[in-house]
């Protein structure tokens, strides 16, 4: 289990790195007032939102990878961590022979279905799975983005989970705080 966990944390740190590298995580607008504490309410509001559209009659359990502020860095415009996005990444394990693919497609699609556009679209790397970014440009939700990921149904015995995550869009925070 520690293996998977090991390469989810490193595709969704790929996916927030190509998010924020293109743009995908749109910089913080003054005009929209939002700190980074309430991007960290809105991410949880989504991320809730994304997990209560999965039936939990299949939900076995949640673990909770990550939800708090990070530092983009790694780049001369932030050479004292100052630019932050919230991060939320959650397994939903889900109960044996539970469809995992067909659930991740069901919130994917009904987040399309609410307006959402979909980014990144590729099978995983097992051949068969989806992983699948989404973003907004509703006024609430615009600069923040989804992440739902899933195995082909079966293809990794023991491994029935669904990945959710949603990073919110880049504030300017006080280096001094």
């Amino acid at each position: 289990m520690g293996d998977r966990r090991v390469l989810c944390l490193v595709v969704l740190g790929l996916a927030l790195l190509t998010a924020c590298s293109t743009g995908t995580t749109g910089p913080h607008d003054d005009d929209d007032g939002l700190t980074l504490e309430e991007t960290g309410a809105v991410a949880t509001e989504l991320i809730d939102g994304l997990q209560a559209q999965i039936d939990p009659t299949l939900v076995a359990s949640v673990e909770t990878q990550e939800d708090s502020a990070a530092a983009i860095g790694g780049s001369a415009d932030d050479a004292d961590g100052s630019i932050q996005e919230w991060r939320v990444l959650r397994y939903v394990n889900l109960v044996p022979d539970a469809p995992q693919l067909v659930i991740a497609e069901s919130v994917i699609d009904a987040h399309v279905s609410d307006g959402w556009t979909v980014g990144l679209d590729r099978e995983t790397s097992n051949a068969g799975g989806r992983w699948v970014t989404l973003t907004s440009d509703d006024g609430r939700y615009d600069g923040f983005e989804l992440t739902v990921q899933a195995g082909d149904d079966g293809a990794s015995p023991g491994q029935n989970y669904v990945l959710l995550g949603v990073v919110g869009p880049t504030v300017e925070t006080d280096p001094s705080d």
